[in-house]
C-alpha cells in the first residue's frame, strides 16, 4: 500500500528544518557568528542564575535572581554563570548572594526549572537553547503557514525564504531564552486558532475567543510584560482580517455592520485586557510577599531606573525615526534602512493594486490583505511610542528593533509578493490573448 504524500507538505517540512537551523544554528551564516552566540546572553544570565539558586535551595524563586555587587566583584556574566551552573562551584555562596529581578512574574522561571530537573546541570542551558529555537521555529511557522492560505504556496515559501535569509535581527533571536520571542506571536496564535475552529461557528463564539484570547495572553505576560501593545495589536490582526474578508462593502446594512465588527475586535480586546490586568495583580501580590508590604509591592512594580529618567525626554517621533533609519540589510556597500524595505514595498503594492484595478475594474479580493498588513504597523510603532523610554535605553536598542517583525513586515512581505504574482499572471494572461 502506497501513501502519498503531498509535495508541498514535504517542501515545507524542508523548509521547516532550515528556519529551524537558522534559529538554532545560524546555518546559513546571515549573522555574524560571534555576534549570533552573544547576542542576548546579558540578559540570558538572569535565568541561569536562577537555575543556580534553586539547585542550592532546592526551589525556583518564582523571579529570576541576580548576583549581588559582593566586594566590588559584580554580577556574574553569562558564561561565568554557566559554569558555575554547569560544574556545580556553589562553595561559599548563600541567600544573600541573590536578589530578585523585579521584572519578571515567573513562568519562565518555572519552565525552566522544569528542564533543568530533567537534564541535569550539564545538559540543562543546551536544552533550553534547543528548547527556545525549537518553539521560535514552530511560532513563526504557524503565522507564515498562516498567511500561506491566505494567499497562495508560493507566497507562504517566499516569506519564510525572506525570514531564513533575509531577517538577522530576527534570526539571532534563535537562541536567547530570557527573551522569549515565541511567546510574542503566543496571542495571535490563538486567534488564528479560534477563528478556524467549529466552535466560532456556534452562538458562544464571542465568549470562547474572549476566554482563549485571555489564556494566550496570561501566558504570555506571566513570562514579562516586555511589548504588551505590541502583542496585542499583533493578535487582533488575524481578527481584522477575518472581518474584512466577511464585510460586504456596499453601504447597506452599515450600522449591523459596525455592530459586528465592535463585537469581533471587541471580544479579544477585552481577553487580552483582563489578562493583562490579572497578571498585574499576580505580579503585585509576588512583590507583597517579598516586601510585606502593600506600599512598598505598588512602588517596586513601577520602579524606574536612572537610565529611564535619563532619557526621559525623548520625543515619540525621534524613536520611530531612530528605528526606521536603522540598517536593515547591506548588500554589497548598499546599506538599505527599514524605512527603504518598507516603502520599497509599499510603493510596489499601490503599483500592482493600480494595475489590478486597471485591467480587472475591482481589487476587493486583495484589500483584506493590503488593510491588515496596514494596521500591523501599529504594532511595533504602539510600543516605539508608548515605550520611547525603554526604546532608548543602550542595552535595548538591539532587541527593540526586531518588533518590526511582529508581525509588520512577515504580513509587507506577504502582501507585496502575493500582489507581484498576481499582476505577472494577469500580464502574461492578457497578453496570451
Amino acid at each position: 500500500m502506497r501513501i502519498k504524500i503531498d509535495k508541498k507538505i514535504i517542501i515545507m517540512a524542508m523548509f521547516f528544518i532550515l528556519l529551524f537551523l537558522s534559529f538554532w544554528k545560524n546555518f546559513f551564516g546571515i549573522v555574524n557568528q560571534e555576534e549570533f552566540i552573544d547576542f542576548g546572553t546579558y540578559s540570558d544570565r538572569y535565568p541561569v542564575m536562577d537555575l543556580i539558586h534553586t539547585d542550592i535551595f532546592g526551589k525556583n524563586t518564582m523571579f529570576y535572581s541576580v548576583r549581588n555587587n559582593v566586594n566590588q566583584v559584580g554580577e556574574w556574566t553569562f558564561g561565568e554563570s554557566a559554569d558555575i551552573l554547569i560544574n556545580q562551584k556553589y562553595d561559599g555562596l548563600t541567600g544573600d548572594d541573590f536578589k530578585v529581578y523585579y521584572s519578571q512574574i515567573g513562568l519562565g522561571s518555572i519552565l525552566y526549572s522544569i528542564i533543568f530537573f530533567i537534564f541535569g546541570n550539564a545538559l540543562s542551558i543546551k536544552a533550553i537553547t534547543l528548547f527556545t529555537a525549537l518553539m521560535n521555529t514552530t511560532s513563526i511557522f504557524i503565522v507564515i503557514v498562516w498567511l500561506q492560505k491566505k494567499t497562495n504556496f508560493l507566497t507562504g515559501l517566499a516569506v519564510i525564504s525572506f525570514v531564513i535569509f533575509l531577517s538577522p535581527d530576527l534570526i539571532k533571536y534563535g537562541r536567547t531564552f530570557y527573551w522569549v520571542l515565541w511567546t510574542w506571536f503566543i496571542p495571535m496564535i490563538s486567534s488564528i486558532y479560534v477563528l478556524g475552529s467549529k466552535t466560532y461557528k456556534s452562538k458562544h463564539k464571542y465568549l470562547w475567543s474572549g476566554f482563549i484570547t485571555f489564556a494566550a495572553c496570561l501566558f504570555r505576560f506571566m513570562f514579562n510584560y516586555e511589548f504588551v501593545s505590541v502583542v496585542l495589536i499583533a493578535m487582533i490582526c488575524p481578527y481584522i482580517y477575518y472581518y474584512l474578508k466577511k464585510c460586504s462593502f456596499s453601504k447597506k446594512k452599515t450600522k449591523l455592520k459596525v455592530l459586528n465588527g465592535i463585537k469581533l475586535l471587541g471580544a479579544p480586546t477585552v481577553g487580552g485586557i483582563i489578562a493583562f490586568i490579572v497578571s498585574f495583580i499576580i505580579k503585585v501580590i509576588e512583590l507583597f510577599l517579598i516586601s510585606q508590604s502593600w506600599k512598598e509591592a505598588f512602588k517596586l512594580s513601577q520602579e524606574a531606573s536612572s537610565e529611564a529618567i535619563k532619557h526621559s525626554d525623548i520625543s515619540n517621533l525621534e524613536t520611530i525615526k531612530l528605528y526606521l533609519t536603522t540598517q536593515w540589510l547591506e548588500i554589497g556597500n548598499i546599506k538599505i534602512t527599514y524605512a527603504g524595505l518598507i516603502i520599497l514595498c509599499t510603493l510596489i503594492i499601490v503599483v500592482c493594486l493600480a494595475i489590478i484595478f486597471y485591467k480587472e475594474k475591482t481589487i476587493r479580493k486583495y484589500i483584506p490583505l493590503s488593510i491588515t498588513t496596514l494596521f500591523s504597523f501599529c504594532a511595533p510603532i504602539s510600543w516605539m511610542i508608548l515605550a520611547t523610554v525603554h526604546c532608548f535605553y543602550p542595552i535595548h536598542g538591539i532587541y527593540i528593533i526586531t518588533l518590526w517583525y511582529v508581525p509588520s513586515l512577515l504580513f509587507l512581505v506577504a502582501t507585496t509578493f502575493y500582489l507581484s504574482i498576481n499582476v505577472v499572471i494577469l500580464l502574461c494572461n492578457k497578453n496570451g490573448e
